[in-house]
């Protein structure tokens, strides 16, 4: 089981230089763990796309589809408390963004702090 974070799973969703490698990396072992509000960002990416592509309108309905259903079958770190404490430390320690903080916490409650 790996933990994906919001820019590798987007890259299964869009055509990216990324897509072919973590189309790979899903293929090798199909189990992932995602932070709770990795849902939140992710559909924020794919509406980016959709306002900022030409022809994406039209694929849309699809992409959205997709992604709410493969949703529904990762596993999710939705412990808020344990994830929040990693979090504030991780920024007081290193120059993270908050959301880039919150993974990297989610990803720590998976290992339960053994990367």
């Amino acid at each position: 089981m790996r933990f994906w974070d919001t820019s590798a799973l987007l890259p299964l969703f869009v055509d990216e230089p990324a897509t072919d490698a973590c189309t790979a990396l899903l293929s090798s072992d199909p189990s992932v763990i995602v932070w709770e509000g990795t849902n939140v960002e992710l559909q924020s990416a794919l509406s980016r796309y959709r306002r900022h592509s030409s022809g994406f309108d039209n694929l849309w309905p699809g992409v959205r589809h997709e992604m709410l259903q493969r949703w529904t079958s990762w596993s999710r770190v939705a412990d808020l408390a344990k994830t929040t404490l990693r979090a504030q430390r991780l920024v007081n320690v290193h120059p993270l963004k908050t959301g880039d903080a919150f993974q990297l916490a989610a990803a720590l409650v998976a290992c339960e702090d053994q990367p």
